[in-house]
């Protein structure tokens, strides 16, 4: 902008040459300039008004004090000239300068420009700077003068005022809402643009209260209209949701927040809102009330026992086939928790699993437990659980499934003893066929093999071939002793009855090592000397069918056999690195030899694991709990 030099200055100066040369003015006339040249600068400081002034002939500019101050430079200094202002602002601004001044030069014509000021020290600043030419008495333009004001914090005011309204603007397009102003004693509703996309009424920003009432859906027109009658100067707010037909004929709901403003009579005279599209929030909150209803009803109408439990393990809420389960009513359950109504041998183990659940989310299935009646019987119990989060996944409560498996846990009863009679039975068949075979076929045969081993004797010497035929008989029947000594051994080990598991572990590896040219390597760990007959005897055979598998189906030259024991179980674990198979198979769960272990081991409550894959060996592991009789009896070595 063209700057003026200082113009306060400029008129001091006139008023001292005119001092000078008026030797009749007076000391009080020459107190009176200057007291008015004070007044002016005070009231440029105030209002952050600078004035200018530039003689384009010579390109001599004059500043008042105060546009030094707003331009931020020194006011000792000469003001710069014309050419030197391209160094104070902008490039845009210094352009638009330069062409509003040769336009005021050549026509005369006045300008006013809001200019940015460059700072190297400081956030840039504006000002205003308006300008006008004087003429001689011939018309030509000869000077500009004018002034510049700090406007500053008004362009920042209208900057931050433009920043909020664009983040109103894009707040309202992705919260799918408008403001809305309505005059009621015109009835004139204005709202802004967002109206149109979400009311697709063309006119939708501006238009009459009436016409906004009438696409009000029917049954939400009173409350509509009962939320704004209950507008008073007391309570001038309201907050009200409607379902509002739009113009191509959907409807959709409307949250409407608004203020009330009244005259001095408590008339009211305007209000002033928004209205938000709530229209996805209402389809979830139905949805979820929807799903809420249909888990109601599959929670109270479930032929199983199903429960809400609280993070703290309290019962919230129980279906009618719990209650039955039980003996309660639902009013009892609710003052009872899971610890108040599980066994507790079984309540430990129920413990972890609630933990893993409520802690990291690890949902259980199929959990055998036991729960005790209000009459304080006992019901065998399937339970299995997940944990309920809400939106920002925080943990609110458990539902759990109750099965009542009593009758079918009497019937694997059931079952379970017959086939413990029919192992019994086994048993005692394979007792009374190895001690036939032991004491009368082994017997027999040794005697056939003395009466061989004679008659070879006796021969005549000449009969040479004879002589060997009937020694070679006579060796065939010491193998035909050994293997079925071998097979007597099997059916009955001997050694497990009087030396226990550990032993008779040993000695059948070392058997099938060498009838089967292999190594069966056996190692144990802490084995307990005073196993059960009945636990030991269930491993042996578990053991005795998992080597004869792998020796007949791996082809492994080693098979690795192990037991080892803790306080509370005994653990055996056959493995190999052989051909394996899919234990996933319909084939290999149908296996006999799978079945008939698994159901030794679970007459003594143990479990089998067969860990295997195609050309990656197999691991066959059975675990056996395990309770001592008494802590001294000590742990095999």
């Amino acid at each position: 902008m063209p700057s003026e030099n200082d113009h306060h200055s400029s008129s001091g100066a006139s008023g001292r040459s005119a001092a000078q040369t008026d030797s009749g003015s007076s000391p009080t006339t020459e107190d009176e300039l200057h007291k008015r040249q004070r007044e002016l600068g005070e009231t440029q400081r105030l209002g952050r008004v600078g004035t200018w002034e530039w003689d384009p002939e010579n390109d001599e500019v004059t500043w008042s004090e105060e546009l030094y101050h707003i331009l931020g430079l020194e006011p000792q200094r000469a003001a710069p000239s014309f050419k030197e202002h391209a160094a104070l602002y902008s490039r845009e601004s210094y352009r638009e300068l330069q062409k509003a001044v040769a336009t005021a030069l050549e026509t005369g014509q006045p300008y006013e420009l809001d200019l940015e000021v460059l700072s190297a020290t400081a956030p840039s600043r504006w000002i205003r700077g308006r300008g006008e030419a004087i003429r001689n008495e011939n018309g030509r333009v000869i000077r500009l003068r004018g002034t510049a004001q700090d406007i500053t914090e008004k362009k920042r005011t209208q900057e931050a005022l433009r920043d909020s309204e664009e983040r109103f603007r894009l707040a309202a397009q992705s919260g799918h809402m408008f403001a809305y102003e309505w005059d009621v004693r015109s009835d004139d509703i204005v709202r802004s643009e967002q109206a149109i996309e979400i009311l697709r009424i063309p006119a939708a920003v501006q238009s009459r209260g009436v016409d906004s009432l009438a696409r009000v859906h029917a049954e939400d027109r009173e409350k509509a209209k009962a939320a704004v009658a209950a507008l008073t100067p007391g309570n001038s707010t309201y907050r009200v949701t409607i379902r509002e037909v739009r113009g191509d004929g959907e409807t959709i709901w409307l949250e409407r927040t608004g203020r009330g403003f009244f005259d001095e009579a408590g008339n009211l005279v305007k209000v002033i809102g928004m209205a938000v599209d709530v229209t996805e929030r209402k389809r979830a909150e139905d949805l979820v009330r929807e799903g809420e209803r249909k888990f109601r009803k599959v929670f109270r109408d479930a032929a199983v026992g199903m429960v809400i439990v609280s993070l703290d393990g309290s019962f919230l809420e129980a279906n009618d086939e719990f209650c039955e389960c039980l003996g309660y009513t639902e009013a009892e359950i609710r003052h009872k928790s899971v610890e108040s109504l599980t066994h507790p041998e079984d309540w430990l183990v129920l413990k972890r699993k609630l933990r893993g659940l409520m802690q990291k989310g690890v949902a259980f299935r199929q959990l055998r437990t036991r729960c005790i009646r209000k009459d304080g019987g006992v019901v065998d119990t399937e339970s299995s659980a997940t944990l309920i989060c809400d939106a920002n996944g925080h943990p609110q409560c458990v539902v759990g499934e109750v099965l009542d498996i009593s009758e079918r846990h009497k019937a694997e009863e059931t079952l379970s003893n017959m086939n413990r009679r029919l192992i019994e039975a086994q048993e005692q068949e394979r007792i009374r066929i190895a001690r036939e075979l032991h004491d009368d076929i082994t017997q027999r045969m040794a005697l056939v093999t003395v009466e061989l081993e004679e008659i070879a004797r006796n021969l005549d010497p000449s009969s040479r071939k004879t002589r060997a035929k009937v020694r070679k008989l006579r060796r065939e029947c010491e193998e035909i002793t050994s293997d079925v000594q071998l097979i007597s051994h099997r059916l009955h080990s001997s050694k497990l009855e009087h030396l226990g598991l550990a032993e008779a572990a040993k000695c059948v590896c070392e058997e099938f090592s060498r009838q089967h040219n292999c190594q069966v390597i056996f190692s144990q760990q802490k084995v307990p000397s005073q196993l059960s007959y009945e636990v030991s005897l269930s491993l042996f055979r578990v053991l005795q069918e998992a080597v004869h598998n792998a020796i007949k189906h791996s082809g492994a030259e080693t098979i690795n056999v192990q037991i080892h024991g803790t306080a509370s179980e005994v653990a055996l674990t056959v493995s190999d690195s052989g051909c394996g198979f899919d234990p996933d198979s319909p084939k290999s769960q149908l296996g006999i030899g799978i079945l008939s272990m698994r159901e030794r081991l679970a007459l003594v409550r143990g479990t089998l694991n067969v860990s295997s894959a195609p050309r990656r060996g197999t691991i066959v592991q059975a675990r056996v709990p395990f309770r001592e009789k008494a802590k001294a009896a000590g742990v095999g070595s």
